[in-house]
């Protein structure tokens, strides 16, 4: 059986969820994802790394 999905980037896979949010800030992060030429996801995914590492120190 083959297995569904992007393969892993990095040393560790990314978890698979399901989140809520507000329409505007969805649309917010596709423009400049957009403008950056990257993926939407990865830009919430770098946004939400470096709050948590800005937290954390």
């Amino acid at each position: 059986m083959r297995r569904v999905g992007r393969p892993p980037l990095g040393d560790a896979p990314r978890q698979l969820i399901a989140i809520r949010l507000d329409v505007e800030v969805l649309a917010q992060f596709r423009r400049e994802a957009q403008r950056r030429r990257v993926g939407y996801q990865t830009l919430i995914n770098e946004v939400l790394a470096q709050y948590v590492q800005k937290d954390v120190a």
